[in-house]
């Protein structure tokens, strides 16, 4: 395979995967937020393995909630740096192109 076929390949695949995990995590927020039930979720699946009323099924509950708020914030944060960077570059570039 190319090179560049790999590496495009690689990051489509990552993508996939990503958005994915990412679905996942909406749903199962659906789940707790709305009490839809869906056919098949990956996070409602490996809770559904311990009892409800046990310590672990809440523990579990709570650490993919706070893996959920983990990444929404991250991804946020991500988001408003990238935004802010923008507009950084922007400015430099709008200022080095009116002085030629």
């Amino acid at each position: 395979m190319k090179p560049m076929m790999n590496s495009k390949l690689s990051l489509a695949l990552m993508m996939l995967v990503s958005s994915l995990v990412l679905l996942q995590m909406g749903l199962f927020i659906a789940h707790q937020v709305w009490g839809i039930q869906f056919k098949w979720n990956v996070f409602q699946y490996c809770l559904s393995i311990l009892q409800e009323a046990t310590l672990g099924h809440n523990i579990v509950k709570i650490l993919f909630n706070l893996l959920i708020v983990y990444t929404i914030s991250r991804m946020l944060w991500r988001v408003f740096i990238q935004w802010f960077q923008l507009r950084k570059w922007n400015k430099i570039f709008l200022s080095k192109k009116t002085k030629s």
